[in-house]
């Protein structure tokens, strides 16, 4: 059964019950109200006839007798007697809707539910239509709602009348109900129908399928959230085939160079003397360094990555990284700088793990500083943990590149082969790191005033990831 079936039927339920809820109500209503009518309207009719009766007779003592408790219709209650007085009707007619009392309260003309001699609440009594003579109130009509079943033939013909009118224009409003509801149905499968095709087009490999977004409800949003998904789904799918083919051009290069080195020793064509083997070996050292790089990007991305954390003392950490690239600056003639506040506070982090970051971030700007540059490498305290910034005198970083220089395999200078400009792993691995110590990284470059890459740390940081 298909699900603009089910919602066709089930909106047609909806309104038949509707329909037939609205009929019962307004033919109840229209009853009710029509019995009230009917009761006031007899009432009023009577009050004069009492009073001209009150006038003639003085007193209350006969007016059963002239006025039955016997109800023949609107305005045929009572008809003229051979003199003109109030007479007795003919027929046997309805139970009166009308009772009279006198201003003591008590029932002289039964009538409306009340029975000779009974006494009526002080309250009833107030709500009823005075009868007055000669300026005061002698009596008070007691006036009763009219029930269906009491209605004489007019007034039925008359409630037939109106339900006949209120079916009809429930049939009509309920036909258009269900004309809309198709219509609805249509539209609303239609969209799921897309989404349906879009989706299993998406299953079987056409990744970035979209499906047109008809507004803005709950299967609107669902369209636009497919389509979304999809565009992230193609752009996974690109950057994991664009990864794969980084990573095998990355490991092509050095494992060509250990297998040619080592077939050319085989084969005679190369001596096999220290200095082979030492081209050997370090191509081995750089293709273990990009593997186990690798190895920590895919256990920060995972959030696997192993974080001991401990005291680290921020400066010192500094003084450090700078140490160990003194002699790669002088020979580069790059001047290295500390520029550190006098009460940097120590933090909680993995001490390894920054010193990798700096290491990274400070092999980056030497790489990209030329001759008689300089870097500077920043530590200062924030409100709420450390700051720490790396600042070359190189020629920065084009705007259109610093959304993409934290990404694998990438290099701002594609001119610089690979073993003058790295694994292109670092700045990635940097993030990484940086983001376990729920920490952020970030670069600045404005035009021709070089790149700063900038690390803000919390002041503790929970150990993440596991062995």
């Amino acid at each position: 059964m298909s699900l603009r079936f089910k919602f066709i039927v089930s909106y047609l339920v909806v309104v038949v019950a509707g329909i037939l809820l609205v009929v019962l109500l307004t033919g109840r209503a229209t009853a009710d109200a029509f019995g009230r009518y009917l009761g006031r309207q007899e009432g009023e009719a009577l009050v004069p006839l009492l009073a001209a009766y009150y006038l003639e007779a003085g007193s209350w003592e006969a007016v059963g007798q002239a006025f039955p408790d016997r109800w023949l219709g609107p305005g045929m209650m009572w008809q003229r007697g051979p003199g003109g007085g109030p007479g007795h009707g003919t027929g046997a007619g309805l139970p009166s809707p009308v009772a009279l009392a006198n201003v003591q309260g008590v029932i002289v003309r039964p009538g409306a539910g009340y029975g000779p001699e009974e006494i009526v609440p002080a309250s009833v009594l107030q709500a009823g239509l005075p009868v007055e003579v000669e300026g005061r109130v002698v009596g008070r009509v007691l006036v009763a709602d009219v029930g269906a079943g009491d209605l004489p033939t007019a007034g039925l013909a008359f409630l037939a009348s109106v339900n006949r009118a209120a079916v009809l224009a429930g049939l009509g409003a309920g036909l258009v109900a269900v004309v809309l509801g198709v219509l609805i149905a249509g539209s609303l499968t239609r969209s799921l129908r897309q989404l349906t095709n879009a989706t299993e087009a998406v299953a079987a490999g056409d990744l970035g399928r979209q499906v047109a977004i008809d507004g803005r409800d709950e299967v609107g949003q669902l369209a636009a959230s497919f389509n979304q998904m999809s565009t992230d789904l193609a752009r996974a799918s690109e950057a994991r085939r664009q990864m794969t083919a980084d990573i095998a051009h990355e490991l092509r290069t050095p494992l060509s160079l250990i297998v040619g080195h080592a077939e050319a020793m085989l084969d005679g064509v190369l001596p096999l003397s220290d200095d082979q083997l030492r081209v050997v070996h370090e191509e081995a050292v750089r293709l273990d360094r990009i593997v186990e790089d690798l190895r920590t990007l895919s256990l920060a991305e995972a959030g696997e990555l192993e974080l001991i954390a401990g005291p680290v003392e921020p400066v010192e950490l500094a003084r450090r990284a700078l140490a160990a690239r003194q002699s790669s600056a002088r020979a580069k003639r790059v001047e290295l700088v500390l520029a550190a506040e006098d009460a940097v506070p120590s933090i909680q982090a993995d001490p390894d793990r920054l010193h990798q970051v700096l290491a990274n971030l400070l092999d980056n700007a030497l790489r990209h500083t030329p001759e008689g540059g300089s870097i500077t490498l920043g530590v200062s305290s924030t409100g709420r943990g450390l700051s720490i910034s790396v600042a070359d005198s190189g020629p920065g970083i084009p705007p259109g590149d610093l959304d993409r220089v934290f990404d694998r395999f990438y290099r701002a200078d594609r001119s610089r082969s690979r073993q003058q400009g790295g694994s292109g792993l670092g700045l990635a691995i940097a993030r990484s790191i940086v983001e376990a110590h729920g920490g952020r990284i970030w670069v600045e470059s404005p035009p021709g005033s070089g790149a700063r890459f900038t690390v803000q740390l919390p002041l503790e940081t929970a150990p993440a990831g596991g062995p």
